[in-house]
């Protein structure tokens, strides 16, 4: 069939026309398949199209680019298999593997001692901020401490809950459950460390954990603030010997700085500003004749120190093992020892628990005393296997472990480093009021 065509070659079009002619204008009235014919449009075949009828010429894309796919059509049932997109298929629900029995303590660790993430900064009002927390949750210790110490298993022992952060000192803990230690004193001793010493103070006051570990000056201000915690022994002592001591006070081996007098107007890392580590910094400079208040402290956790050292970022730090050991490691130097400082006999961190728990459960308390204190009597004399067991649960290599300076392991909190700590907490901000230091520790 032919088309009609314009005077110039294109096809011919409406607009073209002077006016309608009558054959479109009544063209305009029939059907469309009409239409299309007067215009010149080729007459379709009969068939399948979009509208019930004609041929349909294949869609035209653009170069390169892939046809997209065909809808289904419209009806009753569901479209062929052909028609459908693949879709992503479910997973296969896991399979469960039957868990073996593990003799040793649970250890649920989240965040590891060298890891290189910081964490949140504290300062002394995040410190206030969990101390009050703590205090809010003081009415629900009855019935927490209910729920946690429940009495003996059917083995009869008694399950009791350990928070402490993983460092060297849980080492004796990790013997004592090696060797039966606990069990012989009636206990099954499960170790959380994925709560810290700062934090422990309302977990344990919440009965989420029977005993934790936290260093004294801490347990000193929660006590002033009449929160009720009771310290039963050491977790943690210096050596009481300067130059071989687990904590010090270090620079930079090209600063330049040899004495703690030095730092009087530059930047000292501690890990908490109102723990015991700041007072060992500043009570190390006070001893060399300097002022503390000229010197700057700042946050900064103990795997950061041995970096922030070497790159500039801080003049000083005070940083314990394994840290102190990476630090001189990479050219750090001490210059202070101020656990020997701030006093002879030094309880650096104690275990403690809530005064309603060790009056309530008055014997599973002193069995984990005696355990512990047994536990200590064992590592003093087999210092060997306390350096092996170390590398099991930290991150601490055993080569590491074999030349890092052991805490001291004492079996009584000292009474006459506590008075002193008591001293230095209200010289420096820390507290107003004493704490009865008869309500804080256990005889």
């Amino acid at each position: 069939m032919g088309t009609a065509r314009h005077g110039r070659g294109r096809p011919l079009h409406r607009r073209d026309l002077p006016g309608p002619p009558a054959d479109v204008r009544g063209a305009a009235r029939q059907p469309r398949s009409a239409r299309r014919r007067r215009l010149g449009h080729p007459r379709r075949e009969p068939g399948r199209g979009d509208r019930g009828g004609g041929r349909v010429e294949p869609r035209r894309t653009r170069p390169g680019r892939a046809d997209p796919l065909p809808r289904p059509r419209p009806g009753p049932g569901p479209a062929p298999a052909f028609l459908t997109r693949p879709g992503p298929t479910a997973p296969a629900p896991p399979t469960r593997t039957p868990a073996r029995p593990n003799p040793l303590p649970k250890v649920r660790t989240t965040v590891s001692s060298t890891s290189t993430r910081s964490p949140r900064r504290r300062s002394g009002r995040g410190l206030a901020g969990l101390l009050t927390a703590a205090l809010l949750v003081t009415p629900l210790v009855a019935c927490g401490e209910e729920e946690a110490a429940s009495g003996a298993d059917a083995d009869g022992l008694t399950t009791v809950t350990l928070a402490s952060a993983p460092l060297a000192h849980l080492a004796p803990i990790y013997l004592a459950q090696d060797r039966g230690i606990f069990a012989r004193h009636g206990l099954r001793v499960e170790v959380d460390t994925e709560t810290s010493d700062l934090t422990s103070v309302p977990s344990v006051l919440a009965g989420k954990v029977n005993f934790a570990t936290g260093d004294l000056t801490t347990l000193i201000v929660a006590r002033s603030k009449g929160l009720d915690v009771k310290a039963l022994l050491p977790a943690s002592a210096s050596t009481g010997k300067a130059g071989a001591d687990y904590g010090a006070l270090v620079v930079a081996g090209k600063s330049g700085i040899t004495s703690p007098k030095q730092l009087e107007g530059k930047t000292v890392a501690v890990n908490i500003l109102t723990n015991i580590a700041a007072a060992a910094a500043r009570e190390s400079i006070r001893a060399d004749g300097g002022d503390p208040a000229k010197v700057k402290l700042v946050e900064i956790p103990f795997p950061q120190v041995p970096a922030a050292l070497s790159e500039g970022r801080v003049d000083g730090a005070w940083v314990v093992e394994p840290f102190l050991s990476a630090a001189k490691a990479q050219g750090a130097v001490p210059i202070g020892w101020g656990f020997t400082d701030l006093a002879e006999d030094l309880t650096v961190s104690a275990w403690y628990a809530s005064g309603a728990y060790t009056r309530e459960q008055s014997k599973v308390t002193t069995a984990f005393r005696d355990a512990v204190r047994e536990a200590y009597a064992y590592a003093r004399e087999h210092e060997d296997e306390v350096r092996a067991k170390i590398p099991t649960f930290t991150q601490i290599t055993p080569e590491v472990a074999n030349r890092i300076t052991i805490t001291g392991w004492r079996d009584q909190v000292s009474r006459q480093a506590a008075e002193k700590l008591v001293g230095y907490a209200q010289r420096d901000g820390l507290i107003t009021d004493a704490p009865n230091l008869d309500e804080l520790i256990l005889p």
